[in-house]
């Protein structure tokens, strides 16, 4: 067994922004390219996170669907991840990047959202989050070329913010997590500082993933056909057993008897 030092001097050679990228692509390929829907085995959605499907809060932001999507997120992944990855090192960049999908998805059970989910956006807030901190903390944001710079990016994003299909809340907790965990893993940040931040973050997430999954109050956004749906494909993939398991929750948190009978049937 390696020890924690042994790790993270291994960790540091590993190129995630690259290894990220490459996994949104091979997921992307299979889903898209080769027909196999991947997706509704790894992306957002609450019902199924309710019911213990958790990687998805992770997992969704590997995943991608159309390709101006995949394209625009990874272009700034990209640029960002590179950056940030030079900056802080492999290790806690990834803890920067990953935590900060976390939150985007944290934030999106908190609030409810019952749709089915992908993409990067929200660990590309928590860099563009980061890049903000970095430019304050070096003082770079006097320089009016950085300003003009921040600005349109941030005016952009907001208008990006707005389009139809957009999970604000996730780029809004992909921006927040990522904002309190750059300060956390940030050496040159007071200690104190960094300290603070790091329980702020670890209790924000709790305090949402808690409120997120007690809220069960679906109401009328019950999408029982996208849940025996992606049941079928869970089954289909060779899943079986879990799918049926999962249709035992489902009918337990609905409150009906129609999932497990189906997916059965099928």
């Amino acid at each position: 067994m390696i020890s924690f030092r042994q790790f993270r001097y291994q960790f540091k050679e590993l190129p995630v922004t690259y290894i990220t990228i490459g996994l949104c692509v091979l997921i992307f390929i299979i889903h898209n390219l080769m027909n196999y829907p991947i997706v509704y085995l790894l992306a957002y959605y609450k019902p199924l996170i309710l019911v213990g499907e958790y990687w998805r809060l992770l997992t969704c932001g590997l995943c991608h669907t159309e390709l101006w999507h995949i394209f625009m997120n990874l272009y700034g992944i990209w640029i960002y991840g590179n950056i940030m990855e030079k900056q802080f090192g492999s290790l806690r960049y990834a803890i920067l990047l990953f935590g900060s999908i976390l939150g985007g998805s944290l934030f999106l059970l908190f609030s409810n959202n019952v749709t089915l989910a992908v993409g990067i956006s929200g660990g590309l807030y928590g860099l563009m989050a980061a890049m903000i901190y970095i430019y304050i903390r070096t003082k770079l944001i006097a320089s009016p070329q950085i300003r003009s710079y921040l600005t349109r990016l941030l005016l952009i994003n907001l208008m990006i913010n707005f389009s139809p299909q957009v999970a604000f809340m996730a780029h809004l907790g992909g921006f927040v997590v990522g904002m309190l965990l750059v300060i956390a893993i940030d050496q040159s940040a007071p200690k104190s500082l960094a300290i603070n931040s790091a329980i702020a973050t670890v209790v924000l997430m709790c305090v949402l993933g808690y409120a997120g999954i007690t809220r069960k109050d679906l109401g009328e956004n019950r999408f029982y056909n996208l849940d025996a749906t992606i049941l079928y494909y869970e089954k289909n993939m060779g899943f079986s057993n879990h799918a049926l398991n999962t249709a035992k929750k489902l009918d337990i948190m609905y409150g009906v008897d129609i999932f497990e009978k189906a997916l059965s049937e099928r």
